[in-house]
C-alpha cells in the first residue's frame, strides 16, 4: 500500500551518557529511535530519515545501515574516531579482520582524517584531539581560541611542554581583550601547564586571576568546579595542603549537587584523595580513591588510562597503610596499562613504576623496587627539567 509508511514498527528508548570513545551516548544523555523498513524501500526511506535528523546532530548506531550514512558526517559526530582508525592501523595493518564493507569505511574515514591533519588549521584541532563545539565569538579571532586551547591541553598531556606553552600563550593574548569564558579557560589551561612543570608560583598567579572571574560568571557551576579543582591541584603540589583540601571539597560539592557525570565525580574523588594522602590521612584517601575506581570501572574498560590512574592511587594508599601485598597486583596492572597507552618514556608510566616500587619495598622485594626506580628516574630525566619536584621522592626512595 503506497499510502502507508514503509516501516512496520519502531522503538524508542533512552540511555544515560557515558565516556566511551565511539559511543552514541558519549558526553550526552540520549534518546534512541529505532526505525525498521522494508528492504525494497529502505535506502530511500533511511536517506529521508537521516536528512530530517541531521539538524539535531544525530549519531548513527554503528551496526545499523551504515551504507546510508556519509562518512564525513560520522567523523564529525564521533571526534575520537581518529584514535580508532589509528588503532586499526596498529593492530590490523593487513586488514585480516576487515571485510569489504568495513574496509571501505576504514579507507573513507582515513582519507577524511588525513585531509583534516594536512590542513593543520587550529580550528580543526578539536576534531583531531577532543570533542567539543567551536565558539561562535568572532571578535579578535576568538573563534580560533577554543580549539587552540584544546590543542595546548593535549600537547601538555603528551609532555610536549614548550609547544603547549607557545600555543596557550597565544590563546591568552588573543582572549585577554575580553574577560569572558575563553579568557578564564586560557588562564586555567596555562596555569595547569605551569603546574605540570613545577612552576607553581606562576601557576598560582594565573589561577588567582581566573577564579574571581569564574565565580562572577553564572553560566555553569560545573565550570566553576573545574577551575576550582585546577587551582586546588596546584596548591596541593606546591605544598599548600589545607587550602587545597578546602577548594577540592568545594569542587566535589558542586559536582555532587549539580547534574554531572559520575566520571566527573571520580576526578574529584581522585584529586581529594591525593590531597588527603599528602596530609597523612591515608585511610580516608584510600576510601576516595576506591570510590573513583568503582565509578571508572563501571563505565570504562579495565585497560583504560583513567582506570589505571585509580589503580595506581589505590595501590599507593594501600602501601601507605602497610598493605603493600594488596597493592602489588593493582600497581602491576597500572604499569601495564600505562606502558601500553603512553609508551615507555612518559611521566605517567614513570609514576606507575614509582608506586610499584613502593609496594615492592613494603613487602621486602628491594631488588625489584630498585629496578623499577632506575627505570622511573631515567624517564623523569628525559621528561622533566633538572630538579623537577617529581624527581625528588623517587631519588629518596631509590636511596
Amino acid at each position: 500500500d503506497g499510502a502507508r509508511l514503509p516501516y512496520y514498527n519502531f522503538e524508542i528508548r533512552t540511555t544515560r551518557r557515558d565516556e566511551a570513545a565511539l559511543s552514541c551516548c558519549r558526553g550526552r544523555d540520549s534518546m534512541w529511535i529505532d526505525f525498521q523498513a522494508k528492504a525494497d524501500v529502505s535506502k530511500e526511506f533511511f536517506d529521508g530519515v537521516e536528512s530530517t535528523l541531521k539538524p539535531f546532530g544525530f549519531r548513527k548506531h554503528w551496526a545499523k545501515g551504515m551504507d546510508n550514512t556519509d562518512p564525513a558526517y560520522v567523523v564529525e559526530q564521533f571526534p575520537r574516531v581518529s584514535e580508532f582508525v589509528e588503532l586499526i592501523k596498529s593492530f590490523d595493518p593487513a586488514g585480516k579482520f576487515r571485510n569489504e564493507q568495513t574496509e571501505s569505511w576504514f579507507l573513507s574515514m582515513d582519507v577524511i582524517l588525513t585531509k583534516a591533519r594536512e590542513g593543520i588549521a587550529e580550528k580543526q584541532s578539536d576534531l583531531c584531539f577532543e570533542e567539543g563545539p567551536i565558539s561562535d565569538e568572532k571578535e579578535g579571532g576568538a573563534s580560533d581560541v577554543e580549539p587552540s586551547i584544546k590543542l595546548g591541553v593535549c600537547l601538555c598531556e603528551l609532555a610536549r611542554y614548550q609547544e603547549a606553552e607557545n600555543v596557550l600563550t597565544r590563546c591568552l593574548e588573543s582572549a585577554c581583550a575580553k574577560e569572558g569564558a575563553l579568557y578564564v579557560r586560557a588562564l586555567t589551561a596555562l596555569a595547569n601547564l605551569y603546574q605540570a612543570q613545577s612552576k607553581y608560583d606562576e601557576a598560582i598567579q594565573l589561577h588567582e586571576k581566573a577564579i574571581p572571574i569564574a565565580r562572577k560568571m553564572s553560566q555553569s557551576s560545573l565550570v566553576l568546579g573545574d577551575h576550582l579543582a585546577g587551582y586546588a591541584e596546584t596548591l596541593r603540589k606546591s605544598g599548600h595542603l589545607h587550602q587545597a583540601e578546602q577548594y577540592h571539597r568545594e569542587a566535589l560539592a558542586i559536582r555532587t549537587r549539580e547534574p554531572s557525570t559520575e566520571l566527573k565525580l571520580a576526578v574529584s574523588y581522585t584529586q581529594l584523595g591525593c590531597t588527603l594522602a599528602g596530609m597523612q590521612k591515608h585511610q580516608e584517601s584510600y576510601n576516595h580513591h576506591h570510590k573513583a575506581l568503582t565509578l571508572r570501572h563501571r563505565y570504562l574498560s579495565f585497560s583504560h588510562g583513567l582506570v589505571s590512574e585509580s589503580l595506581n592511587y589505590c595501590a599507593e594508599s594501600l602501601c601507605a597503610l602497610g598493605r603493600g601485598c594488596e597493592g602489588v597486583p593493582l600497581a602491576l596492572h597500572a604499569v601495564a596499562i600505562r606502558r601500553s597507552i603512553f609508551g615507555t618514556c612518559h611521566p605517567a608510566h614513570a609514576h606507575a613504576l614509582s608506586v610499584l616500587a613502593s609496594c615492592y619495598c613494603d613487602v621486602g622485594r628491594f631488588g625489584d623496587a630498585k629496578n623499577c626506580l632506575e627505570n622511573c628516574l631515567e624517564m623523569c630525566n628525559l621528561a622533566f627539567n633538572e630538579n623537577h619536584a617529581n624527581i625528588i621522592p623517587n631519588l629518596m626512595n631509590y636511596g
